[in-house]
Order: structure tokens, then C-alpha cells, then sequence
């Protein structure tokens, strides 16, 4: 393990003395030297010449250029920057270098000297083709600073008005499905007028290739992290889930697709989602928006009842492996928590947007932050894709057809995996279905009208077997199969509208979900009750050997819609961008629900029935927002300002939630920014409605061999837990924010502080339940018979109710630093590293109940109350990549090393005198400062004192290295290799108070891809 080490802390160093050693010299070299000696030659001629050393990407009007004198140019090893300075000096023209794109643009010696009028627009238009001079219809042009957006036509042609605001520059990124997306700055005093802007496919013979995920404050938020095509393409991901670890403080895994992958941001809670309260709030506060329709869990009822099996894990779980006494035990089930990334593949996905801070106010229904998936829309080519690793094969395949008659694109995709992590062992699979088929069109007299139309759908197959071995014949299963339909409809309106566009939108998602286990047993005949009924029932008795099973089925239906309008104007010499629109959420279940025989129960517990999800009421939220973007001029710089605030009604509470993001760009490389916000998540179906929970007191229990003498008397209480008052649970936060983009270098860091209160848990109660006395006795028929006697006994009984008492505070550092591409090495570096401070408090105390038959009921402080324990973890993880880019030879190489900084959890003391206590009337009396020689409480007995602990997670250091490599064959294959693991470094220890070895990291893990573009 220490030559390991040794040879990987070796590498570090030499990859960064590479870097100390290359690094000024490529400060000076910013962009690449020319050698050219010309004479009489157009303008055009010489950008050719340009491109074709370089490999800068050109944008320039062509009538503009072909008014300018003919050059004459002779120039040796020379920057770029410094030729078009010399070629443009007696020239109105001026240029910018944007992202590997030479910008042409008029200087202002063509623009009038009279000053210019705020309120006049300013427009740009040109047309979009890509490399073979085709045009591109349906592209997305986004003015970034706004989040103004328009399309091509179909044509490839476009036209844009924007404000002649007092504003330095706006940015408009022009982007297509396959394609290389371009930057170009805006200047309020320049034309811009005709212009032909070409995108090159995504291919690594282009010389830059954006690898990694990157931050930006022009988004949605100042925390928006963005990946776009190219940077998922090299993540080989089989899901949603492998692109997302590579955001900063995430570990970087093998893929595992027979579990549920559940996102949690900006908190560090346990080791797993499902069986940790906090992460799962934190994973249920995270919203998912594909194509601009809100995805939702809210409808996912596929638990058993947490009243009955605690909030812990209350999840249907199954176990697989190798022989029976190596078993593994997983869920397929998320209910409570956020969306499952397996379902999302990533074959149709354009570009991903994370915001882990402040959201914009159109977004609602969340905590914790926001997924933003675009999918592909446009012309494209044929693309087919095979990937294979340990067990796991998916195929994907995809198309963009552009339909001439009627001036529409048509887009399919089709995506099938099968997983099995381990070969050896056929009990657990897991398969994966899903397809999309998207229509996008352009219509009205001025093409005034844009819609898009999705119909998709998925499936996961469970292929667990049963093991011929196992006479228990012990099997879970875990299928659902989901349906969805988006329609998202725009109108731009006439330029003298006081507004300019309108949006609405419709989501409607359905479908099956199913959920089983099974366990033989094999005992004595033992009594029941089936009936559902409150009172008396008369039981049967069943027989003790059977196959017991727990089946949950749920139809969950989702539906949303959204409607919004956008209008510019002006008050004074800021020019501000208005956007207001309203939103409504709807969420069902037409299950069958949980469905038990009493007869044959998996578990010994009889407090459950069959519920019936049918008969619920449905969950209906809606809310609307306000939102104005708009850019102070300070010191000739911008000071840009987005602030909204929603209203929203969540489960009949009314919520009200400022946001701002601000930004001040101190100069062309250096932005700060600041953040705050409030943001709130309804309860979902299963929090609200988690069934009805049966007690069950045997009144008589006469055993007989004589069926007619045989009697099993039962006095049935149902718990029917009243969840109307349950809350939407609640985030605020604020952020600071640095960013530096200058010289090819990027560096991004962010401070947050995002404290969440009201989360969901149970807390556990207790009722007096009055029971009726019955003595047994044989009739005149000889047949057993019961009678009352008229006296009553009085039970304790115990259940969890769901409640509001999860809190955090979270504080914590993100930083992410790209650097230039190393020309001696022809590699850049790449480091992302989240720091974490997570303290977790529950509000609600806690009693210590062990068992209740053991109560003192004569007393009048019947039960103690104590004070939760509470706890702080603390999570620094840093990633440190290399990327290996040779464009010659179409070859990217992707190191990339995972170091957990630092793991520990404390716990804090915990009193071990009560701090009240129920009487024998249920009812709760405080104690401010306990006596231990009260007459009233004394008696009640203390808890263990808990300890201060602070304790690592692992007490070794160690890390993990993994491998990704692409290679593209003439700009249609590409050929992929990743290897986690490859140092197959796994080093252990031994937990001193138990003994047990404790293996980190995970065997390594191969895997290898073919894409074809046809």
C-alpha cells in the first residue's frame, strides 16, 4: 500500500512541477502564434489562412468584409491577437478571442458619435449553418446575462432585439444538438447585422474540448455548474447519476445501477440516503426540471408504514449473494426521497444546469436546489452507442430528422441497459428501458409560434431470480414502468408589445410501480384477524406453513403546468427584464397500495392491513412568481441583479419566498457575487397518507382440537394518523461567490451557509387504549360463545406519527480551478473540491420506552421525555484530474484522483435526566431543571449519560485513481476506455473494538464504449 502511495504522491508532484515549469510560459502565450507572408488578399482570404493555423473558429458579416481593402501581411511566430491588431488599425473593424472563436465585429469609428438612446433596441441576426455550410434550424441562442432565449427558423436564420442598455457587453451563446457551442460578446455601440456563424460538430480533433464541468454566474444562479454535450459524452456515464459525481465534494464511483442513485447537495449526512433521515430530506428537497417541466416524486407511495415500521427504513428490502450466509440486502424503493437518476439516461441529453444555491423564483417545490436537463431537439445524425463494464451492457440509439414539408424536426432516441454487478450471481438484475420521441416546430405568418412535444417513456425490469439453494426461497422485486408526455408552447410577441414573449407548459407523467417480497415459513398454526373493523372481531386460525409476501403496488400520476410572460422596459437608464407566471402541481396514486394477508404475514407483527391507495385524496399545490433582471452601471462596470419572490400554497400552507442573485464584474476577469434565498417542499402522498395502523388485543384465545370449541376473540383499535397539519419543510440560504476567467484559467469558489428546518421524521407516541372485558363459554350447540362481563382493562399502545422536526445548518466551501492547455504536454489540470460542515438537530424529544408492559401506570409521571442526541459531520473531499488532449490525433486521456480529505462525525453530550414527562392522561408536563428527590418525577428512570465523540470515519488516509479514455476515428467512432480503481488500491484496517477488518474502495472496475455517427 505505501509503494501505492509513494508512486501516486510522486505523480502529483511532477504533474504540478509540469505545470510551475509550463505555466508562464503559456500566461504568455495566450493564443497561438502566426507566421504569414500575403499579398492583395480579401479579408476573408486571410481569416482562412488564420483558421486553418490556428484552428480558431471565425464569425464575421461577409458583405461588411468584402467592403474592406485587400491586406498585405508579412508576420513571423507572432500571437493572433497582435496580427489582427496590425491588419485591423486603419480599419472600422475591431475583434475579440471568445472560447477558440475570432470574433469580426464593426469598431465604433463605424458607429455615429451622438449619444445613444436607451430605449431603442438593438437588434442582431444572421443565419446558423454548421461545418458543411448546412443551416441549423431549431438552435437555442440565450442571451446569458438575461436568460432572454430565442430559436432559429427553419431556415437556420435568426433575429434578436436586445436593449441598448447601460451595460458593458451581453454574451449570446448559440448552441445545437451535436454541436460546439459559441460565445459572442454584445457591445451596446457596435452592429451587428447578417452575421454567419458557423458550430463544428463535438469531436476531439477540434482544439479545445471542455472536459470537465464548469461554473458560471450568468445562468440561473451564481451556484449554476454546467455540463454541456461533450463534457457527458466523456464521463461514459450509464446515467444521470455518473455525470453528477463529478460535482465538488462528490465521490467518484463505479457505476451501481442496482440500487437507487438519489442526488443530496450541499450536506454530508450518512453513508446512504435510505437509511438516514437527513440525507433523505435532503435528496426529497432536490428538484429535477427536463425540458422546462418540473419532474416529481411527490405521487411515489412505495413504502410499508412507517407507523408501524419506524421512518428509518421503511422500505421493502431484498438480499442477494453469493451462498446464504454472504447476503447483501438492497430496496429498489425512494419513496420519501428524491428522483431516482437510474431512470434518467444521459443519450438525450444536451445540457445539464446544477444549481446547489439560490434559485431563480420561477422554480418552486424544493429545498436543497435544482436539476435543469435540456434534451436534444434538431437536425442530427444517426448515432448508436454500445457500452460494456462488469456485468453491465446498455445500448442507445438516436436520430434528428428535419422535416422538410412543413418545416418541423423530428427526434427519436432509444436507450436499453442490463445489469448484473455480478456475474457470478444471476439473483439480483436489473434492467433499464426507455425511449423518446420529440416533435419540434415553427409556425404562425411571422414563425411567432414555437412548440415542442415529447412523448417518452421507461421501464425497469427486475430479473431477480430465486436461488435453487435457498429453501427460505427468500426474493424481492422491484419493476415500475412510467409514461410521460411534455408540450411546451411560445409565442414571441411584435416588437412594439409591452411584452415580448409568452410561455406555457404541461407535464403529465404515469405509471406502475411494483414492489414484493417473499420469505417461506415454516411453524405452527397460529390465530389471526382480517377484519379492517374498529371493535370486536372474531379471528381464525391459520396455517403455520405458507409463503408470506408484502406487495405494495402503486400507479402514481403527476401533472403540472406552467405559464409565464417576459416583458422588457426601462425606468430612468436601466433597462430591466420582467418575468411573472404561475405554477400548479398535482400528484396521485391509483394503486392498489399495500396489499397483506393477515393469513399468511411475512413478519410477526399483526398492526397492518391491505390499504388501498384508491382512496386517497389527491395533493394539489400551485404558486405563482415574480422576477426582474436588470444591470446597474458602477465605475463603467455591471452590477447585475435578478430578484423575485413566490407565493405558494403547499398542503394548504401559504409561503412566501424572496430570492436575489447578485454579480459585479470588477473587470473583464473578476466577478463576485452574493446570494440569498428562501425556498420551500411540500409533503408528498406517502408523508401525508401512511395508512392506518391496527392494534390488536386478544379478549379470548381458547385452543382446541374441536374446530366448533375453538375461539380466538380480538378487540381491534385503529390509529388513523391525522398528517393535515404536516408542513412544507423550508430552506434559506445565502452565498458569496468569486470568480476568475482570464488566460485559460477559471477558478470559481463559493461560501454558502443554507440552514433547513421543518423535515420530515416520526416521533414516537403513546395512547391509552380502553379495552372490553369477554369471557368465554359453551352454548347449547356446543359451540364456542363469548359474552361481555361489562368491565373494561385499560393498554398502553405505542405508534409514530409523522412530524416536522428535521433542522440543519450547513456551511461549507466549494472551489473549482481549470487551467490553459499545457502546450509541451498537451494537458490540462483540473481540481473540484468541496469542504462541508453539516450539524443535524431534531426539535422533537425523544422518549425512552422499552417495554411497555413494564410501565408504571399508578404513578402520575408515567413516561420520560429526553433530549435528542445531535450531531455534526464533516466532509472534505477534493478531486485533482488531468486531461490529456491531442487533437492531431483525436485523443483525450482523463486521470482523474479522488482524495476524502477529512471524514469525521461528532456527537454531542446528551442530558441523561429528562426534560419532561407524559402523565397517565398522555398529556406532557415540562421539567426546567430536574429533581431527582421530586415526589412527582423522581421516581423515572435516567438514561445512560452519552459522551462527547469525535471521531474520524476512516483513521487512514487514502485515495482512489480512475482512467478515462476516447478516441475518435475520422470524426464518426469513437472508441472509449474507463478503468476505476486501476491502481487496485484498496487499503484496509482493523476497528480496534470489534476486531473487524474494514476493506476501503471497491475492487477495480473496467468498462469500454463504441459511439458511431452515421
Amino acid at each position: 500500500m505505501l509503494r501505492k502511495y509513494l508512486v501516486i504522491f510522486s505523480c502529483v508532484l511532477c504533474s504540478f512541477s509540469l505545470i510551475s515549469n509550463s505555466f508562464a510560459q503559456q500566461l504568455d502565450q495566450k493564443v497561438p502564434l502566426l507566421s504569414i507572408n500575403v499579398k492583395n488578399i480579401s479579408l476573408i482570404e486571410l481569416l482562412a489562412l488564420i483558421k486553418k493555423q490556428t484552428g480558431l473558429n471565425t464569425v464575421y458579416n461577409n458583405d461588411l468584409l468584402n467592403k474592406q481593402e485587400k491586406v498585405s501581411l508579412n508576420v513571423s511566430k507572432l500571437p493572433v491577437n497582435e496580427v489582427m491588431k496590425r491588419v485591423l488599425m486603419s480599419r472600422p473593424l475591431s475583434f475579440s478571442i471568445e472560447k477558440n472563436t475570432l470574433f469580426i465585429i464593426p469598431g465604433k469609428n463605424n458607429i455615429t458619435t451622438n449619444p445613444v438612446d436607451i430605449h431603442q433596441k438593438q437588434t442582431v441576426n444572421g443565419v446558423l449553418y454548421d461545418a458543411d455550410g448546412s443551416s441549423l434550424p431549431f438552435a437555442r441562442i440565450t442571451a446569458l446575462e438575461t436568460g432572454q432565449a430565442i430559436y432559429t427558423q427553419n431556415n437556420g436564420s435568426f433575429s434578436i432585439s436586445l436593449d441598448k442598455v447601460q451595460r458593458s457587453a451581453l454574451t449570446l451563446q448559440f448552441s445545437y444538438i451535436g454541436k460546439q457551442s459559441k460565445n459572442l460578446m454584445i457591445h451596446p455601440d457596435s452592429v451587428y447585422k447578417n452575421l454567419k456563424i458557423s458550430l463544428s460538430d463535438n469531436s476531439l480533433y477540434l482544439s479545445e474540448v471542455q472536459v470537465n464541468a464548469n461554473r458560471a454566474m450568468s445562468g440561473n444562479s451564481n451556484s449554476s455548474i454546467f455540463f454541456n454535450r461533450e463534457a457527458i459524452e466523456l464521463t461514459q456515464a450509464l446515467s444521470l447519476s455518473d455525470v453528477l459525481n463529478m460535482l465538488p465534494g462528490k465521490s467518484v464511483n463505479a457505476p451501481n445501477i442496482t440500487n437507487p442513485n438519489i442526488l443530496t447537495l450541499r450536506s454530508v449526512a450518512g453513508d446512504s440516503w435510505n437509511n438516514d433521515v437527513f440525507s433523505r430530506n435532503n435528496a426529497f428537497g432536490v428538484t429535477y426540471i427536463m425540458d422546462g417541466v418540473q419532474m416529481s416524486n411527490d405521487a411515489n407511495m412505495q413504502s410499508t408504514n412507517p407507523g408501524v415500521n419506524g421512518f428509518l427504513s421503511p422500505y421493502i428490502k431484498g438480499e442477494y449473494g453469493l451462498g446464504l450466509n454472504n447476503r447483501n440486502t438492497t430496496t429498489g424503493d425512494n419513496a420519501y426521497s428524491g428522483i431516482d437518476m437510474r431512470q434518467i439516461s444521459v443519450d438525450n441529453i444536451e445540457s445539464i444546469e446544477v444549481i446547489s444555491g439560490v434559485a431563480s423564483a420561477k422554480y418552486g417545490d424544493y429545498t436543497d436546489g435544482a436539476v435543469i436537463i435540456n434534451r436534444q431537439a434538431g437536425k442530427s445524425p444517426l448515432s448508436a452507442r454500445v457500452s460494456l463494464r462488469n456485468g453491465t451492457t446498455q445500448y442507445s440509439l438516436s436520430k434528428g430528422i428535419a422535416l422538410k414539408k412543413n418545416g418541423s424536426g423530428l427526434n427519436f432516441d432509444l436507450n436499453y441497459l442490463r445489469v448484473n454487478n455480478d456475474p457470478r450471481d444471476n439473483l439480483k438484475a436489473y434492467s433499464r428501458i426507455s425511449g423518446r420521441v420529440m416533435h419540434t416546430s415553427n409556425f404562425g405568418k411571422a414563425n411567432q409560434f414555437r412548440n415542442n412535444l415529447s412523448i417518452g417513456g421507461s421501464a425497469n425490469l427486475d430479473g431477480t431470480k430465486l436461488d435453487v439453494d435457498d429453501k427460505a426461497e427468500r426474493k424481492a422485486r422491484f419493476e415500475y414502468t412510467n409514461l410521460n408526455l411534455t408540450n411546451r408552447l411560445s409565442y414571441t410577441f411584435p416588437e412594439s408589445s409591452f411584452f415580448s414573449k409568452a410561455d406555457w407548459s404541461l407535464g403529465l407523467t404515469t405509471g406502475r410501480q411494483y414492489s414484493s417480497m417473499q420469505y417461506k415459513v415454516a411453524g405452527e398454526s397460529f390465530p389471526y384477524v382480517d377484519s379492517a373493523n374498529e371493535g370486536v372481531n372474531v379471528g381464525d386460525y391459520a396455517n403455520g406453513y405458507y409463503l408470506g409476501q408484502t406487495i405494495v403496488e402503486g400507479k402514481p400520476l403527476t401533472a403540472n403546468t406552467n405559464f409565464s410572460l417576459s416583458a422588457d422596459y426601462h425606468t430612468g437608464k436601466i433597462a430591466h427584464r420582467m418575468n411573472l407566471g404561475a405554477n400548479l402541481y398535482y400528484s396521485d396514486n391509483f394503486g392498489r397500495g399495500q396489499i397483506i394477508d393477515p393469513a399468511q404475514p411475512l413478519f410477526s407483527s399483526n398492526n397492518e392491513r391491505s390499504y388501498d391507495y384508491k382512496q386517497l385524496k389527491g395533493l394539489l399545490n400551485y404558486g405563482a412568481f415574480l422576477e426582474n433582471s436588470f444591470a446597474i452601471p458602477i465605475f463603467n462596470r455591471d452590477l447585475n441583479i435578478r430578484t423575485g419572490i413566490r407565493l405558494d400554497q403547499q398542503s394548504g400552507a401559504v409561503n412566501l419566498s424572496p430570492r436575489i442573485n447578485t454579480n459585479y464584474r470588477l473587470n473583464d476577469k473578476i466577478t463576485f457575487g452574493a446570494s440569498y434565498g428562501i425556498a420551500t417542499k411540500s409533503p408528498s402522498l406517502a408523508h401525508l397518507y401512511p395508512g392506518p395502523i391496527y392494534f390488536n388485543t386478544p379478549l379470548i384465545r381458547a385452543n382446541n382440537e374441536d374446530p366448533d370449541k375453538r375461539l380466538y376473540l380480538v378487540y381491534t383499535h385503529i390509529i388513523r394518523p391525522d398528517n393535515a397539519d404536516l408542513k412544507p419543510s423550508k430552506s434559506n440560504t445565502f452565498e458569496l461567490s468569486f470568480n476568475y476567467n482570464g488566460n485559460g484559467t477559471n477558478f470559481s469558489a463559493s461560501y454558502y451557509r443554507k440552514n433547513t428546518s421543518d423535515g420530515f421524521s416520526t416521533k414516537r407516541l403513546v395512547k391509552e387504549m380502553i379495552v372490553p372485558n369477554y369471557t368465554y363459554f359453551i352454548d347449547e350447540n356446543g359451540k364456542a360463545a363469548y359474552k361481555a362481563t361489562g368491565g373494561i382493562s385499560k393498554k398502553p399502545i405505542s405508534y409514530s406519527q409523522m412530524i416536522n422536526s428535521q433542522n440543519t445548518s450547513n456551511n461549507g466551501i466549494e472551489f473549482m480551478v481549470s487551467t490553459p492547455k499545457i502546450s509541451a504536454i498537451a494537458t490540462s489540470f483540473n481540481i473540484s473540491a468541496g469542504y462541508t460542515n453539516s450539524y443535524f438537530y431534531d426539535t422533537a424529544p425523544s422518549m425512552n420506552i422499552v417495554n411497555l408492559d413494564n410501565v408504571d401506570f399508578t404513578q402520575e409521571a408515567v413516561f420520560a421525555v429526553f433530549p435528542p442526541e445531535n450531531r455534526r459531520n464533516i466532509q472534505w473531499r477534493t478531486s485533482l484530474s488531468s486531461s490529456t488532449h491531442i487533437p492531431s490525433l483525436g485523443l483525450m486521456i482523463n486521470l482523474i484522483g479522488d482524495l476524502p480529505v477529512k471524514t469525521k462525525s461528532i456527537y454531542y453530550q446528551r442530558s441523561s435526566t429528562p426534560i419532561g414527562y407524559y402523565d397517565l392522561a398522555f398529556n406532557y408536563h415540562p421539567i426546567d431543571n430536574f429533581d431527582p428527590n421530586s415526589p412527582v418525577y423522581g421516581h423515572l428512570a435516567n438514561l445512560p449519560q452519552s459522551s462527547y465523540r469525535d471521531t474520524e470515519r476512516h483513521p487512514i488516509f487514502y485515495g482512489n485513481v480512475h482512467l478515462r479514455l476516447s478516441k475518435d476515428v475520422a470524426k464518426k467512432l469513437r472508441f472509449s476506455f474507463n478503468a476505476y480503481n486501476m491502481l487496485n488500491w484498496r487499503p484496509s484496517y482493523t476497528v480496534a473494538s470489534s476486531g473487524n477488518k474494514v476493506v476501503l474502495n471497491e475492487p477495480p472496475s473496467f468498462g469500454a464504449e463504441i459511439s458511431l455517427k452515421l
